[in-house]
């Protein structure tokens, strides 16, 4: 059902990079998923010269892409020309992903260690090698925390509303956080939620999860 307005919403706003990774991910997640378009929507947005406002997007997308082709080795790509010593997939054991459907807006994904330590915009990396990616303050995002060997224990995670420069009239803000494990794995998991963000200058507790030991 995501499709079509993926679709629409990609001949719409061609140029902004989250048109073409939303529909990516939407045909990666059918029941019979549509791959090889997937990953050449993401490889556009790993290649193509975004505007500024969208840091680092093509480095998230790169790490989508090698991670759709782990889970799927069969895929057709060769047509694509990516150069294989990009697809080795990098692993990484607890990955948490914020995005929001408003332009204009900051929101930051904040992500609480079993030590307590804070991972965010103004301290993007932990003492345990967590890390986020860089500050989103125009919309959208995606913010992507990632930690290679996660320490057993709770991590929390929170989102920001830290302000937004867009008409009232759009009301309320609604973000989506995905909790993946084994990401970059051949049997990777996927847990989303979403909330909605009533006023700026809020930070609240959106979920949490255990690593065992």
């Amino acid at each position: 059902l995501a499709l079509r307005p993926f679709e629409d919403a990609l001949a719409q706003r061609p140029e902004e990079p989250q048109s073409h990774r939303d529909l990516a991910l939407a045909l990666a997640r059918l029941p019979q998923a549509r791959t090889e378009r997937a990953v050449a929507l993401l490889w556009h947005v790993a290649t193509h010269d975004w505007h500024g406002r969208f840091p680092d997007i093509d480095l998230i997308a790169l790490h989508e892409l090698t991670a759709l082709v782990a889970a799927n080795p069969d895929a057709e790509i060769a047509g694509l020309g990516i150069p294989p010593e990009l697809l080795p997939p990098v692993e990484v054991g607890l990955r948490v992903v914020l995005t929001w459907d408003a332009d204009n807006t900051d929101i930051d994904l904040w992500v609480i260690d079993p030590t307590g330590e804070a991972v965010y915009y103004a301290q993007p990396r932990s003492r345990s090698g967590g890390q986020v990616s860089r500050d989103f303050t125009q919309g959208y995002g995606p913010e992507v925390f990632t930690i290679a060997r996660p320490l057993p224990g709770t991590y929390r995670v929170q989102a920001h509303y830290f302000g937004d420069r867009r008409q009232s009239l759009t009301g309320p803000v609604t973000v989506q956080l995905e909790f993946q494990t084994a990401f970059g794995s051949a049997e990777p998991a996927r847990q989303a939620t979403t909330r909605r963000l009533e006023t700026g200058k809020q930070r609240i507790d959106v979920g949490q999860f255990r690593v065992g030991p």
